[in-house]
């Protein structure tokens, strides 16, 4: 709710507590998930990024583990991580061949904006 009211500091901090304390709740991966976008949203690329990395290493068949990978893209932008990011946007396609389509347009998107040509 507080992410969708766009209070998202205040998201951030409820998923971060969600997770400390249930951190094998059957909705972890989405709060994992959920935590890394508000990290991003508030421009912290490296603890953004830690926290995808986290989300496709416990959960790399996840259902959002395609848009974690463009996510953790964005991140690594974000961080000057240029050559790292457009890995993660290229692999996409590989690691991920039944991506929506949705996430394979940001991924599209995203990589222009990083010029990984």
């Amino acid at each position: 709710e507080l992410l969708v009211a766009g209070r998202t500091a205040e998201a951030e901090s409820a998923f971060e507590e969600f997770l400390r304390r249930f951190p094998d709740a059957d909705t972890a991966a989405d709060a994992r998930f959920w935590f890394g976008y508000t990290l991003l949203a508030r421009n912290n690329y490296a603890d953004a990024a830690a926290s995808f990395v986290q989300y496709l290493e416990r959960w790399p068949r996840g259902p959002r583990a395609p848009e974690a990978q463009v996510r953790l893209g964005m991140a690594l932008h974000g961080m000057g991580e240029t050559r790292r990011a457009c890995a993660a946007f290229s692999s996409l396609g590989s690691r991920y061949p039944n991506a929506p389509a949705s996430v394979r347009q940001l991924a599209a998107r995203e990589g222009g904006v990083a010029r990984c040509g």
